[in-house]
């Protein structure tokens, strides 16, 4: 039983704290409570809207103007950028690379 209350504990310390985007390398940070930093390259995220009919490429392409509005919702479950109505799941962005 004690094993389960270090995993649960572990997992708490595993929360997203922060985001930041890096413009020199075009990276997204996340932070996480545990001290660990991901980054998460900007020109890996799929940038769409709806046009009334179906998902298409936002254009034009976010600026690092743009991408400097990112923020973490309060739950740290969401990476949005209000600035251009995108937003990223952190569990969806770690998986793809972790797995």
């Amino acid at each position: 039983m004690s094993e389960t209350k270090k995993v649960s504990s572990l997992s708490l310390k595993t929360q997203p704290v922060s985001v930041r985007y890096v413009a020199d390398v075009r990276v997204l940070e996340i932070e996480f409570e545990n001290g660990i930093s991901y980054r998460y390259p900007v020109s890996r995220l799929n940038f769409n809207r709806w046009d009334g009919n179906a998902y298409v490429p936002l254009t034009p392409a976010p600026t690092d103007a743009d991408l400097q509005a990112v923020e973490l919702w309060p739950s740290g479950e969401i990476i949005e950028i209000e600035t251009i109505s995108q937003a990223f799941q952190v569990s969806q962005l770690i998986g793809e690379i972790f797995g």
